[in-house]
Order: structure tokens, then C-alpha cells, then sequence
């Protein structure tokens, strides 16, 4: 303890937790004040409506420390309802943010979904490329596009909950079909949505609307669209033919990988065919 011009000094703890020296009456009497954490919090969380998790984080975060400070001051603190406030006002800010947050993971499922149905389409044209322009049989399209991919996730749509296989159907009336033979392919529809299976083929009732009502389907040439129930009949579920006398049976591959499995892809390996799950 000391004295300065006459007056008495008393120690105090400041909002850090340090002891201070207050000059005050002999009493040893401070005025209290209130916290500026607590009203960096109120501040923050206000700021929070406009800006959303950029302040309305920090204003919570220093809302519950302001509490705790006030309340180990020893009353030299005030400011706890303007801390709760804050507190308040940030988490009302941070609750907008929810319907946001939804609407950005929806998006990035569906990024991810055209993407999968992008690389099943490449896979595709590889594959024509080494059967003479032919399309796999239905039956194992899965099987015959593997091998081209090598990543089974890319058969997964990361929305569709409704089992463990492909979440992508194949169009059954491009089995074994010669691509040369579509007068449409931009329009003609080749793998889409739909309800997990390994190796599903059919039509469009096998279509699953996933997101926001509506599913993706991949064409003919390989690129990808996200069409409504009521679009659904705007593309080539049932293929025109320019040339109807194509062959539908899968024609052997230009070369074959030496000692490889029958029908094996002179560009690929396809030895982990039969590790797929049906």
C-alpha cells in the first residue's frame, strides 16, 4: 500500500485478473465499471445480423468470457446483461446461418453427383472406343465400366441413403448398341439417378429425384443435366436409330491385353471386375 498527493491507493483486480493500485477516498471505495468484453460482445453480435458467422462467433465467444470475468472481478465489473445480449444476438445471427449452411451442402452433393455421372460418361467413351463404338450390355454395365474408373465411390451419389451399390441406372435400351446408330445422342438419355443397385438397368421410371425435386442424367455424347419430373420426356429414354440393323451384341475388343481376362480393354485392367458387389 502507498499514498499519492495525499490520498489513499487501495488495490483492486482488473478485468485481466491483475492487481492494480486505485487511487480512491479513505473508504478504498472504486466506482465500478462495466466490461469492455461484454460490450465487444453486444457490439459484435449486433454487427453479426449483417455479417453473419464473421462476428456473430467472436461476440459469443466473448459474451460467455465477459460473464466469467465479471463474476471473478469481485464487483469491481458490471456489463452482464449487456454480455447475455450479445450472447443472445450472436446466436440469433449464428441460427440464420443454418438454412445457408444446408443450401451449400446441397450444392456440394450435387457438384459431386454431375461429376460422378461426368466420369461414368468418360468411362463410357472409353469404353466404346475399345468395342468398335458399342455400348456394354445392360446387364453389366457396372461390371464393364469399373475397370475404366477404378474408384467405386464415383458410383455413389453422396445423397442417396437408400443402400450400398450403385446410386446410377443405365439406360437398358443402349445395351450393346452401336453409338454410330443414334441420330440423337446429345439427347438420348445413357446413365441417371437412381435407387442403389449394382448393375441396375431400365428406363426413366427407375428415376430418383433427389435434390430439391429433380435428378441428373448423363446422355449419350457425355455431358450431364439436371432435369425436373415434368422434363423428363424432353430426351431419348427409347433411342432413334439412323441405321437399324446395327448389331446389339458386344463386339470383341480391337486388341487384347496380353494375358488378360476375356474382353479385357487394351487401355485398362480388368482384374478387379469381379470384386464388385452385386
Amino acid at each position: 500500500m502507498g499514498r499519492m498527493d495525499g490520498g489513499q491507493t487501495n488495490e483492486m483486480e482488473n478485468e485481466f485478473g491483475a492487481r492494480t493500485l486505485v487511487r480512491g477516498t479513505g473508504s478504498g471505495y472504486a466506482p465500478p465499471r462495466t466490461s469492455r468484453l461484454a460490450i465487444a460482445s453486444l457490439v459484435l453480435g449486433i454487427l453479426g445480423i449483417f455479417f453473419s458467422i464473421l462476428t456473430a462467433i467472436p461476440g459469443l465467444v466473448l459474451g460467455i468470457v465477459a460473464i466469467c470475468q465479471i463474476q471473478r472481478s469481485r464487483r469491481h465489473l458490471t456489463g452482464v446483461g449487456t454480455a447475455i445480449a450479445g450472447i443472445i444476438i450472436s446466436i440469433l445471427a449464428t441460427i440464420n446461418l443454418i438454412p445457408l449452411l444446408l443450401s451449400a451442402r446441397v450444392k456440394a452433393d450435387q457438384a459431386i453427383c454431375a461429376s460422378n455421372l461426368e466420369r461414368i460418361g468418360v468411362a463410357t467413351s472409353m469404353y466404346t472406343q475399345d468395342y468398335d463404338e458399342h455400348f456394354p450390355p445392360a446387364a453389366i454395365w457396372g461390371d464393364e465400366l469399373y475397370p475404366y474408373i477404378k474408384d467405386r465411390a464415383v458410383f455413389k451419389c453422396p445423397a442417396d441413403d437408400s443402400g450400398s451399390g450403385s446410386s446410377y441406372a443405365f439406360n437398358s435400351a443402349l445395351g450393346g448398341l452401336s453409338l454410330n446408330a443414334l441420330e440423337e445422342p446429345a439427347s438420348t438419355v445413357g446413365t441417371f439417378d437412381a435407387r442403389s443397385q449394382w448393375n441396375q438397368a431400365g428406363s426413366a421410371d427407375l428415376l430418383a429425384f433427389r435434390r430439391n425435386g429433380g435428378a441428373f442424367i448423363a446422355l449419350a455424347d457425355g455431358h450431364v443435366k439436371w432435369i425436373r419430373p415434368n422434363e423428363i420426356t424432353l430426351f431419348g429414354w427409347n433411342p432413334r436409330l439412323s441405321r437399324a440393323s446395327e448389331s446389339r451384341s458386344r463386339p470383341r475388343p480391337k486388341t487384347r491385353a496380353k494375358n488378360g481376362p476375356r474382353g479385357a480393354s487394351p487401355k485398362t485392367e480388368h482384374s478387379i471386375t469381379g470384386g464388385i458387389a452385386r
